[in-house]
């Protein structure tokens, strides 16, 4: 999970939510944490692996106010994205099915910036759309994040 995450954190550290540096000073137990988030009963997170054990991607979910479900924790590695692999739908699937079992609706924050396009389009293809929130990115950021929503029916 970690070098999945730090791969993530260069790459995007927006869509991450830290800095890359951020993310290096993390210590083992602050690892440890992030890895047992998907294993409380309000809460999942899955991974893609491939034949060879590496792992191609992760999502995550957890319970929210009011029946809400937020999906967070989304990376795919590069070479596995697009919908030939199709791994950000099945990851997204899988989320889904559990969220079904836990809330009405899914909402998500996003990059608002052209940075987010290819991942507010994933997401308009699986039926999620602009609530019209928004807020301000967080510490070391500008701009701003948008979020989507959509039922949790699969």
């Amino acid at each position: 999970m970690r070098d999945l995450r730090l791969r993530n954190a260069a790459e995007n550290p927006i869509a991450y939510g830290a800095t890359f540096e951020t993310t290096l000073g993390m210590t083992e137990d602050d690892w440890r944490l992030r890895a047992r988030r998907g294993t409380a009963a309000d809460s999942t997170s899955v991974v893609a692996v491939a034949e060879d054990g590496r792992w191609l991607g992760m999502m995550a979910c957890q319970s929210a106010a009011a029946g809400d479900v937020l999906l967070t924790g989304v990376y795919v590695e590069p070479d596995a994205r697009g919908p030939v692999l199709g791994v950000a739908d099945e990851l997204l699937g899988e989320v889904l099915a559990w969220a079904s079992m836990h809330g009405d609706r899914m909402r998500l924050w996003v990059d608002a910036g052209r940075g987010g396009t290819p991942a507010r389009s994933f997401y308009a293809r699986n039926g999620f759309h602009a609530s019209g929130a928004r807020r301000p990115l967080q510490d070391a950021f500008s701009g701003e994040q948008l979020e989507m929503v959509r039922g949790t029916a699969v």
